[in-house]
């Protein structure tokens, strides 16, 4: 899912950027490049360490990242600064928002369904008398699991 998908409510100058490379020249050519594309800069860091630092105060969206870097590099960064995200990620709403997505779904489609007017009176009359219990129902309830009372 891109982010756009993802937050459909936020334009893209919304898209925060952290920017960390070693070469200063470069930094300030990608943010000049970055610059009215819908992309803001938020944060720069000159080594891999500072921008583990950054990135875990700053949660960006992006983070474009050099590899070959004094004091810490890249690929020793990457996965301190995908851990200081999963840090600050709310797991339950992570798992929970396509799962709500697609359950809203269900609902608004079930509610489009039009019963004809027969169908609807054969719910009301199924509502209002419902059929005797048989013997598969009976036999579904006794095959049940008894429920486990709690020791105090």
């Amino acid at each position: 899912m891109t982010l756009l998908e993802e937050r459909p409510d936020q334009a893209l100058t919304s898209v925060r950027v952290v920017l960390v490379d070693d070469t200063p020249s470069l930094r300030m050519l990608t943010r000049l490049t970055l610059d009215g594309t819908g992309f803001d800069v938020v944060g720069e860091a000159g080594d891999g360490q500072a921008g583990v630092e950054l990135v875990t105060d700053l949660q960006p969206d992006l983070v474009l990242l050099d590899l070959a870097m004094p004091v810490m590099d890249g690929l020793e960064a990457m996965p301190l600064m995908r851990a200081a995200a999963l840090r600050n990620t709310d797991l339950t709403d992570f798992v929970l928002q396509p799962a709500l997505r697609e359950a809203k779904a269900v609902i608004e489609e079930a509610e489009r369904i039009v019963l004809s007017e027969r169908d609807s009176l054969m719910v009301l009359n199924l509502l209002e008398n419902p059929p005797a219990p048989n013997a598969k129902l009976r036999a579904a309830i006794r095959a049940m699991p008894k429920p486990t009372q709690k020791r105090v």
